[in-house]
């Protein structure tokens, strides 16, 4: 690239980081770095993929990856490749809903869209049931607690090389009591070496922020002063950058039975977390999937991902612990009808984390171009 070329491009992404740091300044906002902002984002994106551990940086081919790595949907093989994923958390108190599309657009230039949902509705608002010091249970009302994203993505196709940039939109609300804006780049890379595919994922290459509005009325922020809780102020969010490395190889047993296996390495720049290793600089904690393909009609998936050291104290006092490693394990399976592939996996299924179990379904379906004008005739 020219130096003035290559000027040009950083004077634009400063101009971007600028700006949105004036916009925050001006409109009385508090700005905070922080690890697992946006951490729902996280969760993965199919059952596909938590069946392999959410290691698929490298390995997915279809609407998957606009999610897993945005470099690769230039592998799709139809025109059109869609992915619907629904799951349920605390007993279907929370919904997670997932939808992604994937469209060539031409030999070279590929496109991609993704839609996320992470609910919990009705949930009953107690602050006013007291009123005047007489308990009043028609005082309750309901509210729901909302995580919208929306992904973007524009990749392009050499001949073993193909890069992407996804631009990612978050909108979040609390009832009627918060609201939540953001706005973040990511970068990504897949390359493949014989057998070999590797991918890179740089999650929030640029800082993701997200603009925390609270509206209060006086009676809640009342409540909230006389219960000893501290009153929200607006602030804004700044994610750190992350990257995900993965390297994936299918493997032909036979002429029936392929074995496809993914690592990848989940690196948190500049923040010390609870990963395997952790430092000032970066945290990083492995993730390993494996996948049985059986006449690519049949497909089992074993998973583990989410390495975490977690310490343990004794007596709610600091001087006796023990540390123990925590993991996600996830086993999954699909099968193909025609077109359609159903996958289901069931995470935690050995209760090894903390977190209850979930279970995952994911609906994928390719189409052609001339699938629509069929349809027309």
């Amino acid at each position: 690239m020219a130096p003035e070329r290559r000027f040009k491009s950083v004077n634009v992404f400063g101009k971007i980081f600028f700006t949105l740091f004036f916009i925050t300044t001006n409109l009385g906002l508090y700005a905070q770095i922080v690890s697992y902002s946006n951490d729902f984002l996280n969760i993965g994106a199919t059952a596909q993929g938590i069946g392999m551990g959410n290691s698929m940086v490298a390995s997915a081919h279809d609407a998957s990856a606009v999610y897993y790595n945005p470099a690769n949907i230039t592998k799709i093989s139809n025109t059109f490749d869609f992915a619907i994923t629904h799951s349920e958390y605390f007993g279907s108190i929370a919904n997670y809903d997932f939808l992604l599309f994937a469209y060539k657009y031409n030999e070279k230039t590929y496109l991609g869209f993704g839609l996320l949902r992470m609910g919990i509705d009705n949930i009953p608002n107690t602050l006013n049931i007291y009123n005047n010091g007489s308990f009043n249970l028609d005082n309750i009302t309901y509210f729901s607690v909302e995580d919208y994203a929306m992904f973007l993505v524009f990749a392009r196709k050499s001949a073993k090389l193909s890069y992407a940039i996804r631009s990612k939109l978050v909108y979040r609300h609390l009832g009627s009591f918060v609201n939540g804006y953001g706005f973040g780049l990511d970068a990504c890379l897949a390359y493949q070496w014989r057998d070999f595919h590797f991918g890179v994922n740089i999650n929030d290459a640029l800082g993701t922020f997200t603009a925390w509005f609270y509206n209060l009325d006086q009676q809640t922020i009342d409540i909230l002063d006389s219960t000893g809780n501290e009153i929200p102020h607006n602030t804004v969010e700044i994610a750190v950058p992350s990257t995900t490395l993965g390297v994936s190889r299918d493997l032909k047993i036979n002429g029936k039975l392929t074995l496809r296996s993914e690592l990848d390495l989940f690196i948190q720049w500049a923040q010390r977390t609870s990963a395997l290793i952790s430092t000032p600089v970066a945290s990083l904690s492995p993730g390993l999937g494996t996948e049985f393909i059986f006449k690519d009609v049949l497909f089992i998936r074993a998973g583990l991902y989410n390495f975490q050291k977690i310490t343990y104290f004794s007596n709610n006092t600091s001087v006796n612990f023990t540390s123990k490693i925590n993991f996600f394990p996830s086993l999954g399976i699909g099968f193909r009808y025609h077109k359609v592939i159903i996958d289901y996996t069931f995470q935690n299924l050995f209760n090894q984390a903390v977190p209850l179990q979930s279970h995952f379904i994911t609906v994928r379906f390719p189409l052609n171009s001339h699938f629509w004008s069929k349809k027309q005739d």
